[in-house]
């Protein structure tokens, strides 16, 4: 084989200390293979770099006819993708040793795999799409084929909102691996809502990951490739929230942005802001990290409607914790500049005006429900005398579970159910300065 070199200010051929790299063409089947090569430096004075006049030669070639992707799957929901252009592309073949732990499998087009109803009207897996996936336990899904070249493959991504597949085999920073089209993306969301905004250089996703699929939202139709891999391109994900402990994913949400110039008191690196539905539910989490915040709001699970989230058209309420004082505080959002605070699915909505209520409050319990223990909290703007009573659904009062005089700032408890049944609850707070009452729902 002759290995040509380049012309001098040319790039048609090796430069001198290129490696070479090999490719084995199957001519029965027309299929292509990347090959390693071992090369034989005991009789041939050079090895595996261009050198002009350099002689090389081969003590084999060996090409792998079969690839495998490995891609875990969570017991929840989440988004998968695979680099792997499978033998069997059928989705019936490529879940067929799993079938039984899939609810339920979802194209960006809400076309569906039920395997429960023997149901496939996606058919094929498409190289460069992403997939919406439950499992009912954590599940390996194997793929088997041969690998794409991510920079060759073109993916053709519709305007409005898909789903795309991630085609390299090792991370790399979002930023850059959509830089082509990025003009043009309204927003991307990971499998677990994660989120990349670039109007508000909002980057929650980080790096894309091998088998992980992402949500996009286009204003026009673009044709897409992944462009190379350079190790400047990796980046670190973001933190997760540790106050505000939001582990839920029902596979839908909406995103509300938060830029960093509207507080009325900007929060400091690390505090956090959470989301709740009308029932006291945390719905959504994010760590603050000096700029603009995505935060992403969790609707009901389509198929377990009796879990955790929003319902379309409830309004969504907010709070911050300081991580410094320990503080929780309720956000008011005075107005809006995109949407508003009713939650939709998909929706989009960005805050203009914020501010941070710091006046007495009772807080929502956490967690509610709850079946033994639960934390009661409230914040003084000044030293007093505080109760805090409960009460029946019929309104009659059943105890004084707290009764003392508190300093001035927030102050938290844990109330112990033992000797309650279940159903709904009322506890109220009693002060000079303020008398407020919440529900808390009990489930033994």
């Amino acid at each position: 084989v002759t290995a040509w070199g380049a012309q001098a200010g040319f790039d048609d051929g090796f430069q001198t200390g290129e490696s070479f790299s090999w490719r084995l063409w199957d001519a029965s089947t027309g299929i292509e293979y990347s090959a390693t090569a071992v090369y034989n430096t005991f009789d041939f004075p050079n090895a595996g770099v261009y050198l002009t006049n350099g002689m090389s030669g081969l003590y084999s070639l060996i090409a792998l006819t079969v690839e495998t992707q490995s891609i875990i799957l969570p017991g929840t929901w989440s988004i998968f993708s695979t680099y792997i252009d499978p033998f069997e592309p059928l989705l019936d073949s490529i879940f067929s040793g799993i079938s039984s732990n899939i609810a339920l499998v979802k194209n960006g087009n809400g076309l569906v795999y039920w395997p429960l109803y023997s149901l496939n009207a996606i058919g094929n897996i498409v190289i460069g799409e992403g997939y919406q996936i439950k499992c009912y336990a954590t599940q390996i899904l194997d793929i088997d084929g041969l690998s794409v070249d991510p920079v060759s493959t073109v993916i053709n991504i519709q305007a409005g909102w898909s789903i795309i597949g991630y085609l390299h085999q090792t991370p790399a920073n979002i930023v850059t691996m959509m830089s082509s089209i990025v003009t043009h993306i309204a927003i991307m969301k990971s499998g677990s809502g994660q989120v990349y905004w670039p109007l508000y250089s909002v980057n929650g996703i980080g790096n894309m990951i091998p088998g992980e699929g992402y949500q996009i939202k286009l204003d026009v139709a673009q044709s897409f490739s992944f462009p190379a891999i350079s190790p400047s391109t990796k980046l670190n994900n973001q933190p997760k929230a540790v106050h505000f402990k939001n582990e839920i994913n029902t596979g839908n949400n909406m995103t509300i942005g938060f830029p960093q110039q509207i507080w009325d008191i900007t929060p400091e690196v690390g505090d956090e802001i959470g989301a709740y539905n009308q029932q006291g539910q945390l719905v959504g989490a994010v760590v603050f990290q000096n700029g603009n915040l995505a935060l992403t709001v969790w609707g009901q699970d389509e198929i377990d409607l009796s879990g955790q989230g929003m319902i379309d058209g409830n309004k969504i309420g907010f709070k911050l914790w300081q991580k410094q004082s320990g503080q929780e505080f309720d956000i008011v959002v005075n107005n809006w500049y995109e949407g508003n605070d009713v939650y939709q699915k998909d929706g989009i909505s960005v805050a203009n005006s914020i501010g941070v209520n710091k006046s007495d409050q009772l807080f929502q319990n956490h967690p509610n429900p709850y079946a033994n223990s639960t934390e009661i909290s409230f914040f003084l703007s000044e030293e007093g005398n505080v109760k805090i009573e409960l009460y029946n659904i019929l309104g009659t009062k059943l105890a004084v579970i707290a009764s003392d005089n508190y300093n001035a700032g927030h102050h938290s408890f844990i109330f112990n159910a033992t000797g309650l049944t279940s159903g709904t609850y009322f506890y109220r707070i009693v002060s000079e300065q303020i008398t407020e009452t919440k529900s808390m729902t009990i489930q033994k």
